[in-house]
């Protein structure tokens, strides 16, 4: 049956949601909030959940388990912590297991200690998982979370995970009734030990949202059912939240997304125009994307983040211009169908950044080692700029290699801790740099020691120290951490000993990047996992590098005309042939290029560093394009070695060689210069 519906007029002054918020049916029977031409709807704290109890439901753990545990849990209200305001705590029968690891453990605001009850076994009656707090008055809330005990997680080598997987929150007046409030499965992961999960909002749902030229404003942290963005503008102020829980998200691509808070999305978002400084967050991990639709005349701008989370990544479409000047969260898919999305420069700058490490090579360890870290902004190195330093408890555990000789500037000595040993607390294996002032950083880098790597580990040890999985988080407060850059780079990698890794871009680091038409112009330091090109064009110009990541792989990428700039692909493997497009004078890192390069018109290649070009196909796509005045050039900017080979047009002409540096076409007035 159809919930009852109702509408009432919004008047063109700004009005406040009440508990009676003023709604219509729309066609399929759904309550629909509808704002029209004019009109201006604000939703304040009415729409925050209100309840004297309630409960942490946990439904499924992780993989194979013999129970399951968490080391806190708590209620939030804005960024307020209530837990401690409770007046009465509870749980479900058979959660006390005894051994000094009881429910009450988990609202105790200690991350060392935890709940843990066998009751979570895989054929354990789960109906009775829970934890439950009370209140005496209603108590508004907005979110919850909880954190990871101290061992068996998804990354351990043995069958107990207790983790959990899917869970809810259940909000009661009366403790007998109950209201599903929210609903999580966040897929089996691995969690850093003793860290917080979420938070996860828990906001109240108001039903859709249908702009049809008005304003809607959300002056409190709400969720909503979905948006009809036909027109008109949606905006999300400073320190507020709206999560869209349906899978349809926004839909329309003529209104406009001001964005200063947060927006968590579990579906796809639409929207012609997005700006603000605020951050974007994708929930799904079944693929879905923050659609940029600018349509052909149409552009925008969005300083913000984009937060990537599981499978939600960016899609750039219709044949407008969207300028990306926010610095990405995480590596999520990045898609260019039609029109431009430019990513311009927007380097993150804290006080204090921390390198955090979470898993070494080869699964097998005794603990973790690093000979250096460092901070860049460009091609500086800031470290030695910091005002202080500091590490995770526990982490100066050997004489003579204490974490302070991981900024020492020397790559012979190193940094070790037994703290990452299999079963150790891997939470506190940090370094911290502080500073005066916030620092930009554009990228981090780290170096092996001198033993213990993964080759050592497959041929004579179990003991593996090289780190395979860690992020650099930034601060402003030193509280109040943000997780800026995250890197898996396999767990069976061989390093050569006391040599950089990285370096590792901050916020400039973008996933499996897919150009199907448009343009992806690239107007700061760029580096993608992968990128495949089945239409369109990159931009990289003047000044800027487009690199591909260790083990990436480059398919048949078209350079843009006008493009001036550095593509290194040197790290990764490269699958088809570079196309230079007329006009362009690129500047190219390469190990390999099975595929070789076509040249269109007047353009040119510099191969970075020296390079190698013995039986390298280069193909003169359009020879009349160039001229005396307008040659097609290959160089290097050391050494170049070897005899490549030319063809040249649509009849593939061989290109024979007259003399040392310079080529001659067969019957075509054209001058190839190879210097």
């Amino acid at each position: 049956m159809k919930k009852q519906t109702w509408r009432a007029v919004v008047s063109a002054a700004a009005i406040t949601a009440s508990a009676v918020i003023p709604m219509a049916a729309n066609a399929d029977g759904e309550p629909e909030i509808v704002v029209g031409t004019g009109e201006t709807y604000s939703v304040t704290e009415a729409s925050v959940y209100r309840f004297r109890h309630y409960r942490f439901k946990i439904d499924n753990c992780m993989g194979n388990r013999n129970g399951l545990q968490i080391s806190e849990f708590r209620l939030l209200n804005g960024n307020v912590d209530v837990t401690s305001l409770r007046s009465g705590f509870s749980f479900g029968e058979g959660m006390d297991s005894g051994g000094g690891q009881s429910p009450s453990l988990a609202v105790d605001g200690d991350v060392t200690t935890k709940w843990y009850t066998g009751n979570g076994s895989s054929s354990s009656d789960m109906s009775k998982c829970w934890i439950q707090l009370d209140f005496a008055e209603p108590q508004p809330i907005t979110a919850y979370d909880w954190a990871t005990a101290e061992d068996r997680w998804l990354g351990q080598n043995n069958n107990d995970k207790r983790d959990p997987m899917v869970f809810r929150l259940l909000g009661s007046d009366d403790g007998e009734t109950w209201t599903e409030l929210d609903s999580r499965d966040i897929g089996a992961k691995n969690i850093t030990r003793r860290s917080w999960t979420g938070p996860y909002y828990a906001l109240r749902n108001i039903g859709r949202v249908r702009l049809e030229g008005g304003v809607f404003e959300a002056q409190s942290d709400i969720a909503i059912s979905g948006v009809s963005l036909l027109s008109g503008t949606m905006k999300i102020p400073t320190n507020r939240t709206m999560r869209i829980v349906s899978s349809e998200s926004v839909s329309g691509v003529t209104g406009s997304l001001v964005i200063h808070g947060t927006l968590e999305l579990q579906g796809t978002v639409f929207t012609h125009s997005l700006s603000g400084n605020g951050t974007v967050k994708g929930l799904s991990s079944s693929g879905d994307y923050v659609v940029l639709c600018a349509e052909s005349g149409n552009n925008s701008a969005y300083s913000g983040r984009i937060a990537w989370m599981g499978g939600a990544g960016l899609l750039k479409t219709g044949g407008g211009e969207v300028q990306y000047t926010g610095y990405a969260l995480c590596d999520a898919p990045l898609v260019v169908e039609s029109g431009v999305l430019k990513l311009l420069d927007a380097t993150p700058s804290f006080r204090h950044w921390r390198f955090k490490i979470d898993d070494c090579m080869g699964g097998k360890r005794n603990g973790v080692q690093i000979s250096e870290f460092r901070l860049l902004n460009g091609n500086v190195d800031v470290t030695s700029l910091r005002s202080g330093f500091s590490f995770g408890e526990g982490m100066d555990s050997n004489g003579g290699q204490s974490p302070s000789l991981a900024v020492d500037g020397d790559v012979t000595t190193k940094w070790y801790t037994a703290n990452g040993s299999t079963y150790s607390d891997m939470s506190k294996c940090w370094l911290q740099l502080d500073f005066a002032d916030p620092q930009p950083v554009t990228a981090y880098a780290w170096a092996t020691a001198n033993d213990r790597g993964y080759v050592q580990y497959t041929n004579l040890s179990s003991d593996t120290r090289d780190p395979a999985k860690f992020c650099l988080l930034g601060s402003d407060d030193g509280e109040t951490w943000e997780k800026i850059g995250w890197r898996d780079i396999g767990s069976s990698k061989v390093i050569a000993r006391n040599t950089w890794t990285g370096p590792y871009a901050v916020g400039a680091h973008y996933g499996a990047t897919s150009l199907r038409g448009g343009v992806l112009e690239v107007r700061k330091d760029v580096e993608f996992a992968s990128v495949s090109q089945s239409g369109g064009e990159m931009l990289v110009p003047e000044g800027f590098t487009a690199r591909l990541v260790s083990s990436g792989t480059w398919t048949a990428p078209l350079v843009a005309s006008g493009s001036k700039g550095r593509i290194d692909v040197s790290a990764g493997t490269v699958s088809g042939a570079f196309v230079v497009s007329d006009g362009s004078d690129i500047t190219l890192a390469a190990s390999s290029l099975p595929g070789g390069v076509t040249l269109n018109g007047a353009s040119s290649v510099t191969f970075a560093g020296n390079a190698n070009i013995d039986g390298m196909a280069f193909h003169i796509a359009n020879p009349a394009a160039a001229s005396a005045s307008r040659k097609v050039v290959v160089s290097a900017e050391g050494t170049m070695t070897g005899e490549p080979v030319f063809t040249l047009g649509a009849n593939g002409y061989k290109v024979k060689q007259i003399a040392s540096g310079g080529y001659v076409v067969y019957s075509v007035g054209f001058m190839l210069i190879v210097k």
